[in-house]
């Protein structure tokens, strides 16, 4: 995915394979890297964007460079570099009026009560920004499976990557 990856991304994949956090590192790598950098992931519950964000909290403690810190709530600053990373829930919050982000990661957005959180996250992003949309499966003719098909037609903005369960050795038992 790396190699191939677009400015606007719809990933379909298999559970466990890596997708969200190496787009979490890509996203706080540009915020420590990039200025002004406005990089969002929304998640399909409140438990797992706490999860997500603990994975980032993670990655910057662990981080071989330093990464200094505005404050650690439920949005990361970076003055040095006029930056800011936030985790929020699809439904919890209006993404959009008065905000301008610069990198939108929608995780599990198939299982998302309602697909206006796209539509919102969307109409904040700037020039030149970057939107992955990833998920697992949830069904034929659900909006997301709606939004992968126009995308495999060529209607949409997007770059469908598919990545399926049998790809994974880990998914495979010894027969």
């Amino acid at each position: 995915y790396y190699a191939r990856r677009t400015r606007r991304d719809l990933i379909l994949k298999a559970r466990k394979l890596g997708f969200t956090t190496l787009i979490l590192a890509l996203w706080l790598h540009a915020c420590v890297t990039r200025p002004n950098t406005h990089a969002v992931v929304v998640s399909h519950d409140d438990e797992s964007s706490a999860r997500l964000f603990e994975r980032v909290k993670y990655m910057r403690k662990h981080s071989v460079v330093p990464i200094r810190l505005g404050r650690d709530s439920s949005t990361m600053t970076f003055p040095e570099m006029d930056s800011s990373f936030w985790i929020g829930t699809a439904g919890s919050r209006a993404f959009g009026r008065g905000d301008d982000i610069t990198h939108a990661l929608l995780s599990e957005a198939a299982f998302y009560e309602s697909q206006d959180v796209l539509t919102g996250v969307s109409e904040a992003l700037v020039d030149d920004s970057w939107l992955v949309v990833e998920s697992t499966a949830n069904g034929a003719g659900t909006p997301h499976h709606d939004l992968w098909l126009a995308a495999q037609r060529g209607e949409s903005d997007y770059a469908n990557n598919f990545y399926g369960w049998w790809w994974d050795q880990g998914y495979r038992v010894a027969g």
